[in-house]
């Protein structure tokens, strides 16, 4: 999710509460799994980073009261969607898309390298992948807890 400050200006606009993480997550776990997953990006100091994770629960617990439906909801999806779209889009630009799914399990099989595609069309994939990604994200991810 975006910073703090903008993540307190959207939860405090919703009416919802800051909360302490669920004790079934563990921020080790989670800073791990962000610095696998983004090792470049700067690292937020650890009362940050708890809040930021407090911030995020109160996000799911306060769409999951509302059955994972309606405006909230469709809002958190837009925003992540919003997120997602230039990460995916320049990923399939340069090719790292194929990295991306290789060390996932998931490997393409063929290399985009074959195909001189025009910027049109990364942007159409980019799409085209967030369209399918985010109701998938919210079922698997939000309402199965995976």
């Amino acid at each position: 999710m975006a910073g703090h400050a903008e993540e307190s200006a959207w939860l405090e606009s919703e009416g919802v509460d800051q909360v302490e993480p669920l004790a079934t997550i563990s921020p080790d776990l989670l800073q791990q799994v962000e610095n696998y997953l983004a090792p470049q990006a700067q690292q937020a100091g650890r009362d940050e980073y708890r809040r930021r994770l407090a911030a995020d629960i109160a996000v799911v617990r306060a769409i999951r009261a509302d059955g994972y439906t309606g405006e909230r909801a469709d809002r958190l999806m837009q925003r992540l969607a919003a997120y997602g779209w230039p990460v995916l889009h320049h990923w399939i630009k340069t090719g790292e898309i194929s990295a991306q799914c290789t060390e996932r399990g998931r490997p393409i099989s063929f290399p985009p390298a074959h195909f001189q595609w025009t910027g049109e069309e990364h942007s159409t994939l980019a799409t085209e992948t967030l369209l399918a990604a985010v109701p998938f994200f919210r079922r698997y991810a939000l309402q199965q807890g995976h």
